[in-house]
């Protein structure tokens, strides 16, 4: 073989190998933001109910608030249930606040679960899912205990940043950018400014507030919220970022298995204590599926953002993609399609139809329009429910999303 022969038969196993390993669906970093802080407070220190919460609520931000077994949480619950249910994450600081890196494996155990199961106690929207080590101690045995429970587990020192693009060796022991008076207020406000630039995540460590101990100013802390508003970056919960950003990585490994109708895509959860729902960005790579693709997860159409992003689950831990006929670059699909009730319920199927989203109306007998929907044509079948609808609707409209000229208005027919 020729040199030149050789040089092309290595660049074409290099493209070959790129199609094979590239995954065909890529996320969008930080749920669309530049960067990415979340704002960690330990120990249930009484001035984060009184001074970070008010503060957080003006800003429409959310936070992590990793709570001991003591009296500052059990004395609270009604006070931290509320603040969970705002949107802000109780995370687990363990039972007693003992060193974890001298204990045994059964006190380590049940310091972590014990503590975890008592913060679910609280509501179900209180999953507990990630840990702050007492004193920033841990070591390979506490991290692999800690990891029963937790999809992160926060340590302590360093700059607390994390890029987009690089991956964790070690979920377990993550650090964190530490505040402990005013003077590291500064040093914080500067890190929140590379969060923004270096498209990444900030995570900071504070425990009073205007009070207790270690504490920073009040008015300092909203410093460090509003710099975060200026910023742009996403402020979220150290449970939201840390499931984003796990549930990142396994997209990039996702691969499509082609259908008759398009494609199906499916993964496995990276933790089994990921949250129940994670809403993810994505990107479609058109190179495979084209630019008008239409989305699906269990039967519900996903609608595509401003952005060219579309906002899914990951743990429904599927997707399909259809792709858009080539019926409709024509006027308009040349027969008519038919509508028939499929139950006593009144449910209604319309056949005929080319795959792909469309736009749905009942109308009633005096020309109002009522019940509008989205739903997904797949196998040249579409179903609509109709159980919720109120008052004498008379005829269905159905318009496609990816061709206006196909446009029908049917006549309902009866119920069996």
């Amino acid at each position: 073989m020729k040199p030149n022969d050789r040089l092309a038969k290595a660049n074409l196993l290099l493209l070959l190998g790129a199609s094979v390993w590239a995954s065909p669906v890529t996320t969008v970093p930080w749920n669309g933001h530049k960067g990415a802080v979340t704002f960690t407070f330990d120990d249930g220190c009484p001035t984060q109910l009184t001074n970070v919460l008010p503060a957080l609520k003006a800003r429409g931000q959310t936070a992590t608030f990793f709570l001991i077994g003591n009296s500052a949480f059990t004395g609270k619950q009604a006070e931290w249930k509320a603040a969970a249910l705002a949107g802000h994450e109780l995370g687990n600081h363990t039972t007693l606040h003992d060193q974890l890196n001298s204990l045994d494996s059964a006190k380590i155990t049940a310091e972590i679960r014990d503590q975890a199961l008592a913060l679910r106690a609280v509501d179900p929207a209180v999953e507990a899912v990630t840990l702050a080590y007492p004193y920033c101690g841990t070591n390979d045995l506490v991290n692999r205990i800690a990891n029963r429970e937790n999809i992160i587990a926060r340590t302590c020192g360093g700059d607390g940043l994390f890029a987009w693009n690089s991956k964790p060796t070690e979920w377990m022991s993550m650090t964190s950018f530490i505040l402990q008076d005013d003077a590291s207020v500064p040093a914080a406000l500067t890190q929140i400014d590379k969060a923004a630039a270096d498209n990444s995540w900030l995570v900071t460590l504070n425990h009073g507030i205007g009070g207790d101990w270690n504490y920073i100013g009040t008015a300092q802390a909203i410093s460090m919220f509003d710099r975060a508003v200026a910023a742009k970056v996403w402020v979220s919960t150290y449970q939201n970022v840390a499931a984003y950003w796990r549930a990142s990585k396994t997209m990039d490994t996702v691969t499509a298995r082609q259908t008759s109708t398009g494609w199906d895509l499916a993964w496995t959860s990276p933790h089994p204590r990921m949250p129940r729902s994670v809403r993810l960005r994505i990107k479609l790579d058109t190179a495979t599926f084209g630019s008008t693709a239409q989305l699906g997860q269990n039967g519900t159409p996903i609608a595509r953002e401003s952005d060219g992003s579309y906002v899914i689950d990951f743990m429904k831990l599927a997707l399909s993609v259809s792709r858009t006929s080539s019926r409709s670059t024509r006027n308009h699909q040349e027969t008519r399609p038919s509508i028939v009730r499929t139950s006593n319920h009144g449910d209604l199927r319309i056949d005929g139809i080319d795959d792909g989203l469309y736009s749905c109306a009942f109308v009633k007998a005096d020309g109002s329009r009522s019940a509008e929907a989205i739903v997904l044509a797949r196998g040249r079948s579409a179903t609509i429910a109709t159980a919720d609808i109120t008052g004498r609707t008379s005829m269905l409209e159905l318009r496609s999303s990816a061709n206006p000229a196909d446009h029908w208005l049917f006549r309902l027919p009866s119920v069996r």
